[in-house]
């Protein structure tokens, strides 16, 4: 898994990869991506910037992504979701590259050009420091995301957030 979420009553720590990330891996994507190609490339956030405070993505959002690939604008992703949670918005958008879970899955023109996941270890060490204090845990890859327990209410509200169902209950995902 590339997202390890800690669900508790205030906030939620996201580690990705072997550190939490900051936007260091979309500054030399975009570094590449000018050195290469020399183009313009726009990055979008999904929550708040595709998609409404309703999760839908507006008709206006549609035409703007139009216009800007008219005018030789190269549109792209860049979020903290897992690909599986916007595979929708890239086929609706035709959109061929992003950059996701904050950095550490990244795919251009469809081929997956980096990937960071978490170790085996640090899953482990960080699934045992959750047992410890009592919370519970969310695995996610590119495809799907699972939950070491049936239940959470904390999990239900944040998945239920971003319209997703509590994910099933598989304690060795990872």
């Amino acid at each position: 898994p590339y997202m390890t979420l800690f669900p508790s009553m205030q906030r939620f720590t996201i580690y990705y990869g072997s550190m939490i990330v900051d936007n260091s891996t979309l500054y030399i994507v975009l570094r590449i991506w000018e050195e290469m190609f020399m183009g313009k490339i726009v990055f979008f956030d999904i929550d708040g910037t595709l998609l409404n405070s309703e999760k839908k993505l507006p008709e206006s959002t549609k035409e703007a992504i139009h216009l800007l690939r008219k005018n030789g604008t190269y549109v792209a992703i860049a979020t903290g979701r897992a690909p599986f949670m916007f595979s929708h918005l890239i086929h609706e958008l035709e959109i061929d590259s992003f950059v996701s879970f904050n950095g550490q899955y990244v795919v251009f023109e469809h081929e997956m050009i980096y990937k960071n996941p978490l170790s085996q270890s640090q899953l482990e060490k960080l699934t045992s420091e959750a047992k410890v204090n009592g919370h519970s845990m969310i695995y996610m890859n590119e495809k799907t995301m699972k939950a070491n327990i049936t239940h959470d209410p904390f999990i239900e509200k944040s998945m239920g957030s971003l319209h997703f169902p509590h994910p099933e209950e598989k304690g060795d995902f990872y």
